[in-house]
């Protein structure tokens, strides 16, 4: 696009100039037709790149009405400046300016067709002026004098006759161009606000997602804690979870030494701190062997390989090494109010068949073998 045409402010000075220099130019009516005809035929293309290339969505139609109709009154008033020039002259002066004048109101005729194509509204106001029919046939008269290229002599009047009637003909498109560009501007408005509705239900949705999900996430780091995760998928899904059995499968207990006696000596806090400061450490450091903790009651620390997830035969070896890490770890973990004192714990492995339920507790006579063991053992 050239400079002139780049900001309003340009064109605006650009046309004022062209303006001003017009008696010095000595322009005629054909050259100042010829400049109008370039200047305008720069924003009609400009608005037909602008259309095809946006994203207008649903009013495209609107938008689609509003560019033909644009195009329309831009070659009526061509149509009329040629038309006067006819009648003031008789004729026209050469080929040239019969071609642009047929062409002129060729191309306002099927733009103004596309455009009640598009619109309902345009239709509407069409058929309210045909009604007119004075207006009507004289303008249809005149236009076949004109496309005929020959009357007795030139008329004045008949320039300006012509010259009115087609102003009247352009006025109506213009409140017609006014009307739809007012429609295209309320549609576009109110899908605007629709837009801006819908985007910022879309953030609070978004948020409140992102939240939900944050604390879907704790609770199920939560729920993965008190049950195998598979157990816990089929419960969140409300599906019936089924007794399993396990062939084979290792189970570890311990207490602690003396434990009785420690709690004596220590006050309801102080024995809630050391467990957890003691099942804290047992914690970090199962997690390096493929085995489940079951439970912790009281002082006793029960873990099992082999459920839910089997090992093969592997669940003893997982039991052994981790039961002889947990003993060689305890020697150094002092009791938290007792400085100098070290726990010491008693610990059984023994092999069980068992089963599993929601809560997945285990159950068999080898867990009451291994239970009784723990208990009575030195």
């Amino acid at each position: 696009m050239q400079v002139e045409f780049s900001t309003k402010d340009r064109f605006v000075k650009f046309l004022s100039a062209h303006r001003y220099n017009l008696d010095i130019e000595n322009a005629t009516a054909k050259t100042e037709m010829m400049f109008y005809t370039k200047t305008m035929e720069m924003f009609i293309n400009w608005l037909y790149a602008a259309i095809s290339e946006s994203n207008s969505g649903s009013i495209w139609k609107s938008l689609v009405a509003y560019q033909e109709i644009i195009t329309t009154s831009e070659y009526l008033g061509r149509e009329s400046g040629y038309g006067i020039s006819f009648f003031a002259n008789g004729k026209f002066d050469t080929r040239e300016d019969y071609l642009q004048f047929s062409n002129s109101q060729d191309i306002a005729k099927s733009s103004y067709t596309s455009a009640k194509r598009y619109s309902s509204l345009m239709q509407d106001d069409y058929d309210d002026f045909k009604s007119d029919l004075n207006l009507m046939n004289d303008v249809r008269t005149m236009r076949d004098q004109i496309r005929s290229n020959n009357i007795s002599y030139p008329s004045l009047e008949m320039a300006e006759w012509w010259f009115e009637n087609m102003s009247k003909y352009q006025e109506v498109i213009r409140d017609i161009c006014a009307a739809v560009l007012l429609l295209t501007v309320l549609v576009v408005y109110g899908i605007y606000a629709l837009t801006s509705q819908t985007h910022d239900y879309s953030v609070s949705i978004a948020k409140r997602t992102k939240a939900l999900n944050r604390e879907k996430r704790r609770t199920d780091t939560l729920l993965y804690q008190l049950l195998p995760k598979d157990i816990a998928e089929q419960l969140k899904k409300s599906q019936h979870v089924e007794a399993e059995l396990f062939r084979e499968s290792t189970m570890f207990f311990s207490d602690i030494v003396g434990f009785t006696e420690i709690s004596s000596l220590s006050s309801p806090p102080q024995v809630v701190d050391m467990l957890n400061h003691l099942y804290s450490a047992f914690d970090d450091k199962i997690s390096q062997y493929d085995v489940y903790k079951v439970e912790t009651v009281g002082d006793a620390y029960v873990v099992v390989s082999g459920v839910p997830k089997r090992n093969e035969k592997r669940h003893a070896t997982e039991i052994f090494s981790m039961a002889t890490d947990l003993l060689t770890d305890l020697n150094r973990l002092e009791i938290p109010h007792m400085p100098g004192r070290t726990f010491k714990l008693r610990s059984v492995v023994a092999g069980v068949v068992g089963t599993k339920m929601p809560r997945y507790c285990l159950f068999g006579e080898t867990v009451t073998i291994a239970s009784k063991m723990e208990a009575l053992g030195k």
